[in-house]
């Protein structure tokens, strides 16, 4: 598993870029999640020998979207949103990027707006039982997954079990053969690392992508660990 990290200053910048190419105010996990599944994309089609999909799962955390939720409640409470693209590309690398964040905001804004129609009857369980319906159908053998969370901005750092707080929060994945994105604040929050598995055939073109070198390092080292204990979130 590779770890990119984004500095602020250079989250800015992407984001500048973006907010030029017509999406009013991008998000940093929105221009983030679009390069970098953008690149991905581009070592998956390099490795293509007959014409596939691509398809972004997406999770949304419902607590901050149901207002009944208990916030002591026990669980992961959540729904997704899904991206599908095919093997074409636009015209411009910058143009694939902006059109991938307008339509990651324009999907996920969807979701947001079915969950609020649906609250104030009984009718949300089964609204998104219909999200799970629609990702069982759209994950066919001709389509690639490629799982994308983000747990910026959630509270890992503040956690204490007793030993005290951690000094680095990573992630890892299930498999070294899977497509899997998670975005995490680093301790300062000055930066987002973004941990980063893909299909062996696709990791050496995805690590030389000059466009995602641009905006990110890659495998920087991290905190001295030698008198901490590192908790690692398994997904």
């Amino acid at each position: 598993m590779n770890r990119f990290v984004f500095e602020s200053y250079k989250t800015e910048e992407l984001k500048r870029k973006v907010e030029g190419g017509g999406v009013p105010a991008p998000t940093r996990v929105e221009v983030i999640m679009s390069l970098v599944w953008t690149c991905a994309r581009n070592a998956w089609r390099s490795n293509l020998v007959s014409p596939r999909s691509t398809l972004m799962l997406q999770p949304m955390d419902l607590r901050s979207r149901v207002s009944s939720t208990d916030v002591f409640s026990i669980g992961n409470l959540q729904t997704m949103f899904l991206l599908k693209r095919g093997v074409e590309s636009s015209s411009s690398f910058d143009l694939e990027i902006c059109e991938t964040v307008a339509e990651f905001r324009k999907t996920k804004e969807s979701v947001n707006e079915m969950i609020k129609e649906n609250l104030q009857g009984n009718t949300l369980g089964q609204s998104l039982m219909r999200v799970i319906g629609d990702f069982a159908s759209s994950l066919t053998p001709e389509t690639d997954l490629y799982s994308m969370t983000s747990w910026c901005r959630k509270p890992f750092y503040e956690v204490d079990f007793g030993w005290g707080t951690p000094a680095w929060v990573g992630s890892t994945s299930t498999s070294n053969n899977i497509a899997y994105v998670c975005l995490i604040d680093s301790k300062d929050g000055a930066s987002v690392e973004a941990w980063i598995s893909l299909p062996e055939q696709d990791i050496p073109i995805f690590l030389r992508d000059q466009d995602l070198l641009a905006y990110a390092v890659l495998n920087r080292p991290g905190p001295d660990l030698t008198n901490h204990i590192l908790p690692c979130v398994k997904n």
